[in-house]
Parts: structure tokens; sequence; C-alpha cells
């Protein structure tokens, strides 16, 4: 019988074996993602606060490359102690200091995207014991985005992570998501590409860098790459429909709830009917692209209704 698509078995490079991408990967990925959208944005539209007392996105993204530095130095000196206790700053006062109100726009992207793709070599570079030690005495009640408890052990894997979950709420702040009506009229048509069983299709809603994750899988990188991906399930199932659940944003992610139905008639298919429901959690980038999708479904329900037990 030929291979139906599951997505291969095992993560690939740099996705940790519970699936979830390791933090270099997640903070890469956020950068580049939104680069192109933040420098999108004019100048007058980066100067401007979105309320009274609000900071504009120039002072954001000024923030942002405050927090960088300083968790820069925290990341590295945290190899060589046994806590984590670092010295916190008064955000505010760094911001109106350092004038990036004033500073022109690219320069101050530019200079947030290189601060956080060095962070994310040195969180790379960082010894997976390093990471993983539980410390009892830290300051994470202070300084970290989602604080831990004082009285509770933490890791400088938590801290890291914490970084990147900081990194996109802010972001999130300045390019807000997609509002309703765009992102169901794109998934409406997203849908449809699959319907179609056009493979080039389904990947023509990707940008050109954009990925495709299935369950636990490597990912598909690249158009050309989501195509193929795309291609196992059209000619497993050459009658397959592709049905649209729901869309909508959960706390940070954009996630997109589909069912799939068809029967297994491609070469060497079983030739049993599957219904099989799942989802895809997007992180859009420039242009209303996908930039990257992690799909997810019961692989295990899957294999049941092509076997028929």
């Amino acid at each position: 019988m030929a291979r139906v698509p599951v997505g291969p078995a095992r993560p690939g490079a740099g996705v940790k074996e519970d699936g979830v991408d390791a933090i270099e990967v997640d903070l890469r990925k956020a950068v580049e993602a939104v680069t192109p959208r933040l420098l999108a944005l004019s100048e007058a539209g980066a100067a401007q606060p979105p309320s009274p007392g609000k900071w504009s996105p120039k002072e954001v993204i000024g923030h942002l490359i405050d927090s960088a530095s300083n968790n820069h130095q925290r990341f590295v000196r945290a190899r060589f102690t046994d806590d984590l206790v670092f010295p916190g700053y008064e955000q505010e006062a760094w911001v109106a200091a350092q004038r990036y109100q004033s500073a022109p726009w690219a320069d101050l992207v530019g200079l947030w995207r290189l601060l956080n793709l060095h962070l994310a070599r040195v969180v790379e570079a960082t010894p997976e014991a390093a990471r993983h030690r539980a410390r009892t005495r830290h300051n994470l009640h202070q300084i970290a985005w989602k604080t831990v408890a004082q009285d509770q052990p933490a890791t400088l894997e938590y801290f890291m992570r914490d970084y990147v979950g900081h990194l996109e709420h802010h972001i999130a702040q300045i390019l807000g998501p997609l509002d309703a009506e765009t992102l169901r009229e794109l998934a409406t048509r997203y849908t449809a590409a699959w319907c179609s069983r056009d493979p080039a299709r389904v990947a023509a809603f990707f940008a050109e860098d954009g990925s495709l994750t299935i369950n636990d899988g490597s990912p598909s990188i690249g158009r050309a790459a989501i195509a193929a991906a795309a291609r196992g399930f059209t000619t497993a199932f050459p009658d397959m429909v592709v049905t649209m659940e729901d869309v909508g944003v959960e706390g940070s992610k954009t996630i997109y709830r589909w069912t799939l139905t068809g029967t297994n008639t491609g070469p060497g298919g079983t030739g049993r009917a599957v219904r099989i429901s799942g989802h895809e959690e997007w992180r859009m980038g420039a242009g209303g692209l996908i930039a990257e999708s992690k799909g997810h479904f019961d692989e295990a329900e899957y294999r049941r209704q092509l076997s028929g037990s």
C-alpha cells in the first residue's frame, strides 16, 4: 500500500521531542515574520501613539531594544551562575532617555532585528544543562513578563521562552491581528484552494519561505515543499473535500479549524472513507501571507479509519 500522508514520525532539526519548536527557532521566526510588516509602516504612522499616554510603535520597538540588550547579558551570565538574580531597569525612563520617538523608524527596526537574531544565537549556544537546571534563587517574580513566585524554583529555559512571549505580545500591540472579516475571507479562500486539489494553489497562501508542519513532523519550508506536502493528501484522496469549521484569534495565535472527508482511492489506497478534523496554528507574515502553519489532527484515529479496525 502506498504511504498515506501523515507527516514524518520524528521531529526535525530545531524541534524538541514534545513537538515544540526550540526557543531560538521561535525567536528567529517571530522576528523574520514581522520585520517586513513593521517596515511597511510609514515614518508618521510609527510615531503615532494609539491613544494619549501610550507608547508609539517607535517607543514600543525602543522598549524591545532595551529588553533585548538587558536580556542578552542576563542569558550569558546565567550560564556561569547558580541563580537567576538580575538587576531590573526603569522601562519608561529608558525609553524617554534614548529619544526613540525621534529616531528613524527603519534604523530602530533594523537594530531590533539584529539584536534578536544575535540573541537567538546566544540561546542556541547555551548548554542544555544550564537551560534546564532548577534555580532556587531568582527574582523572576520581579523581572519576568509572566512572573514566577519567589518560593518556586525557575529555569533559564523558562526565562528565555518568557522573553519570546513578551516580544510577541508587544509586536501584536503594534501590528494587531487581521480583522475578523479579512481573516475569514482569507480562510475561506484557503479552504477553497484545498478543495481545488491543486497543491500550487494551497502553497500560494504561504510566504515564499513559509513553513507547514503536520503534527510532529519536520516542517515543509518554501512553497515547493508545501505544495509537495499538500500533493500527498490530494493524491491519496482524489475526492477530498475540506470544510472550514471556524477561524479566529485565540490569545496570540490564529487558529483555523477544518474537517477533511475523502476516500482513499489514490495509488495503493485502501478504498476506505475518512472523516477527520483538526486545526492549524498560523503565524501571519507580510502581505497577509502565512509565515508558519502548525497542523494538528488525531493521527491514530486517521489510521484506524484507513484500516477499518
